[in-house]
């Protein structure tokens, strides 16, 4: 977590890294935190599929 915060400090529009913080808050339980997260890597990079299926899937969970 430290680590993905950390590049999205260095660098703000970081798809990627949002992408993974987004998991690793799925995985902590953070629904809201994944959420922003997983919306953010969207907004960033639109044809990033694995944020889509993310986004996804943490929709899923909170059902």
């Amino acid at each position: 977590m430290a680590d993905f915060t950390e590049a999205i400090r260095l660098k703000p529009d970081f798809a990627l890294a949002y992408n993974n913080r987004g998991l690793a808050r799925l995985h902590q339980k953070d629904d809201q935190g994944a959420k922003e997260d997983l919306k953010q890597a969207i907004r960033l990079k639109p044809s990033l599929a694995q944020a889509y299926n993310n986004e996804a899937f943490s929709r899923l969970l909170q059902n």
